[in-house]
């Protein structure tokens, strides 16, 4: 059994532990299906150690939340449970590692409770037969194909779940729940070397007993499989229309093998690959932009959905006519990267905002929340991602990121090409469009087809490069200055009547956030304008501002840590934001040109 231990103060006084299981609903049998999710929810009723409800019980009783997926999930690969607990009790501790432990080597199955939870997990199965579910079984097939993925959802299936014997369940809690294919991870407010003896003394060797002990050993044939998603050379394509779709969207899909480098070279890569989907989207973002734009939104971006394949999706949401003027879109901007590559100027932006995110992240270390971090190992415990803390990672990009070059980031961008392994899938509510589902499948596959005599024009990176604001105002100056001693804040009047409260926090060490208001709102306008009273906001946020667009304004901010929204709400109206300390000067700019010099595109 591995395990991971990281000391940790945010939040302070908590701890969050988990049990990772490198086993899913995949390795189910085909009398199996459904049961690794049947053995998650027995976790929770007996074991050796708490009989019956006593574990659910006792979570309540200090405090945790208890419910579906809040303190233990099943997928395809993987079952993970999870404790947060106060960190100054020792009898706590100890108990919640005893719950661990137990789940590990000793859940009952008792009979009783086995029959009881049949109801709750096929009232689960039930719940979820909406929309989602009849997703996935559109978007599995085309995805996994021939693959024990498409017929090993952790559902499962309600028959199997209301039939098996409760020796099944045992045999696949045996099977699987072993010291090889299990970890411990413990992120919290802690001594580390207590938390250490702990795991040592509760999980290194197992408990005794005659089953354990078997499962201590790891035998060669019932060492875990993986399962693979057969490659396929043609496209493929899906159209799904359903009554409760939300919105109607074209997602285009590539299937790559997953990233376990765990070298500077494999950093290198992930990095370039980064800046590639930055200036994808930038160029998404603005072609959306444009009068008559052909999709609402569009976006790129690589995850990791199964073990054997990571996916690379080009996605976008359009009007319920617009399927086939946002996939037409979606062609141009992929093959416009292929057959002319990103430029110059939209690589040394991407590296600015790159680095300057990295940057907060490196500054707000001590501010990450211990549940996040417990994700990042119990990511790299199950797939052997990329785990080498934030403090290298930072001085690896500041290494890495100036020696990228333009042919590698176009190098990366060929990855693109859809030739095999790509998936379309089509999602619409139904009723709406003109075209049948049928015109729509064959009008995207003559699109793949020819995809590759597109001719498309080069990409120009229009920037006006002009300062933010042109004219900075004179200063006032404060006129009245007093302490609020109840919240430690400074109260300050300015010489033009607007009153400031400012408060020094250590919520966050890159992060400045305001509110202004005034009372107002829609409250104060007639009637005939209240509709055009509740999008003005919207609309002038999605403009830019001052003498620049909103394609422009992005642009320009780029590499800073810095937004101003506009509001407008019932009572009240003014602008709220944030910004890096550094970005401060950027910050009042903003609310500067937003209060003097909104502005309105007509194409928005």
């Amino acid at each position: 059994m591995e395990y991971y231990i990281r000391g940790n103060q945010e939040p302070l006084n908590r701890t969050h532990l988990s049990l990772v299981v490198k086993a899913g609903s995949v390795l189910e049998e085909e009398d199996e299906r459904g049961l690794a999710h049947f053995v998650e929810h027995m976790a929770f009723n007996g074991t050796e150690r708490f009989e019956k409800q006593q574990i659910v019980d006792y979570l309540e009783s200090i405090g945790s939340t208890f419910g579906s997926h809040l303190n233990a999930y099943t997928s395809f690969d993987e079952t993970v449970y999870f404790l947060e607990i106060p960190a100054d009790d020792p009898e706590i501790l100890e108990t919640s590692f005893q719950i661990l432990s137990d789940w590990a080597y000793a859940v009952t199955f008792d009979s009783e409770e086995v029959e009881l939870e049949r109801d709750v997990v096929l009232e689960e199965w039930r719940v979820s037969r909406g929309f989602g579910a009849r997703f996935q079984e559109n978007w599995f097939p085309p995805i996994f194909g021939e693959s024990q993925y498409t017929v090993r959802t952790p559902i499962g299936l309600p028959e199997v779940v209301e039939t098996a014997p409760r020796e099944r369940l045992i045999d696949y809690y045996e099977r699987w729940y072993r010291p090889d294919l299990m970890a411990i991870v413990a992120v919290g407010d802690f001594d580390t070397e207590v938390i250490e003896a702990k795991i040592k003394r509760h999980f290194a060797p197992p408990p005794e007993g005659e089953a354990n002990q078997e499962r201590a050993v790891v035998e060669t044939e019932t060492n875990r499989p993986m399962f693979g998603v057969p490659e396929h050379d043609a496209p493929r394509i899906n159209v799904f229309t359903d009554p409760e779709a939300p919105s109607t969207q074209v997602i285009l899909v590539r299937k790559l093998p997953p990233e376990t480098g765990q070298d500077v070279a494999a950093f290198r890569r992930n990095a370039v690959e980064a800046l590639a989907f930055q200036m994808l989207n930038a160029r998404l973002f603005e072609r959306g932009q444009a009068a008559d734009p052909p999709y609402l939104g569009a976006g790129s971006q690589r995850g990791a959905f199964i073990n054997p394949v990571d996916i690379v999706q080009f996605y976008a949401w359009v009007e319920q006519d617009g399927v086939e003027a946002g996939f037409e879109a979606l062609l141009e901007e992929l093959q416009r990267v292929g057959q002319h590559g990103f430029t110059e100027t939209e690589l040394a932006r991407e590296k600015v905002s790159l680095l300057s995110s990295v940057e907060k992240a490196y500054k707000e270390r001590d501010q990450r929340e211990s549940a996040n971090l417990s994700q990042i190992y119990a990511d790299h415990f199950l797939t052997a991602t990329m785990t080498i803390g934030i403090e290298a990672e930072w001085g690896l990009y500041q290494e890495v990121l100036p020696e990228i070059s333009l042919a590698e980031v176009d190098e990366l961008a060929d990855s693109w090409a859809l030739n095999d392994n790509t998936v379309l899938l089509i999602m619409r509510p139904e009723g709406t469009g003109t075209s049948s589902d049928e015109e729509l499948a064959a009008f995207a596959q003559t699109q793949l087809e020819s995809a590759d005599t597109l001719q498309v024009e080069p990409y120009v990176d229009a920037f006006d490069d002009v300062p933010l604001l042109a004219n900075i105002p004179t200063a006032g100056s404060i006129t009245d200055e007093e302490t609020i001693a109840s919240i430690d804040a400074q109260r300050w009047t300015l010489s033009n009547g607007v009153t400031v409260i400012a408060k020094q926090t250590d919520f966050k060490n890159e992060e400045v956030v305001f509110t202004a208001f005034s009372p107002g709102g829609h409250s104060l306008v007639e009637d005939m304008d209240y509709v055009s009273a509740l999008y003005a906001d919207d609309l002038i946020a999605s403009s830019g501002v001052g003498a620049h667009d909103n394609v422009a304004l992005d642009k320009l901010l780029a590499g800073k840590l810095v937004s101003v929204s506009p509001s407008i709400w019932e009572l009240s109206e003014g602008f709220s934001g944030n910004a890096s300390p550094e970005d401060l000067e950027t910050l009042f700019q903003l609310i500067t040109l937003y209060a003097t010099e909104p502005r309105l595109d007509d194409s928005v």
